[in-house]
């Protein structure tokens, strides 16, 4: 029961965290064109100048922002992934793997075959 409460959490947080995401993305998305000519697309709030596109914003942004928000991305990228590949896991676990309950007692029977000391008869 606890263990399904869990899921559900995590499930709610990153179904949250994509709907923010997207949210963003789309009433707060722009490029920048880098000093390298590389056009970039990422989303944040930001007061808009007057006559502004949307496409080409007037604000800038340092080298550790950009840094930033990308670590922050691939961050949530990477749980997600993790996520789905543990699930994933577990339920080939669950379904394919099946452990005989005899499996470990051969096991141990092969490494020891239940010999005890000597017994001594007077």
């Amino acid at each position: 029961m606890r263990k399904e409460l869990m899921r559900i959490a995590l499930l709610t947080l990153l179904l949250g965290a994509f709907f923010c995401q997207n949210y963003n993305a789309f009433f707060n998305g722009h490029f920048h064109i880098l000093h390298t000519g590389e056009r970039i697309f990422h989303a944040h709030p930001y007061i808009k100048s007057v006559g502004e596109s949307a496409a080409h914003p007037t604000h800038e942004h340092s080298r550790m922002q950009l840094l930033t928000y990308e670590l922050l991305l691939a961050s949530l990228i990477a749980l997600v992934a993790i996520y789905k590949i543990s699930e994933c896991l577990k339920l080939i676990f669950q379904r394919f793997v099946q452990l005989d309950p005899i499996t470990p007692r051969i096991i141990f029977y092969r490494l020891s075959p239940h010999r005890g000391p000597p017994t001594f008869c007077l």
